[in-house]
């Protein structure tokens, strides 16, 4: 079953700030998986900048390559399941 692809964007935020986001996100995901009775999954990327110029595009594309590897794991884990 395929998905939706979306971008959230979060200004003033640090690195660490919004690692801890992802963590909290990919923990409410997986216990909304283990309360269903379909698998539920997501795959995420994400990409952080300080720099007063910000190259969206660039930003978004590095996101997109970190999702495709985090789909890749997912599958990988599944699979081996």
């Amino acid at each position: 079953m395929g998905g939706d692809e979306f971008v959230i964007i979060l200004k003033n935020k640090t690195a660490e700030e919004t690692e801890e986001i992802i963590r909290q996100v990919r923990a409410e995901i997986e216990f909304a998986d283990e309360q269903s009775d379909i698998p539920i999954s997501v795959a995420m990327g994400y990409a952080w900048t300080d720099a007063e110029k910000k190259n969206l595009p660039e930003l978004i594309h590095c996101a997109d390559e970190k999702m495709y590897k985090d789909k890749k794991r997912i599958k990988e884990n599944t699979s081996s399941a």
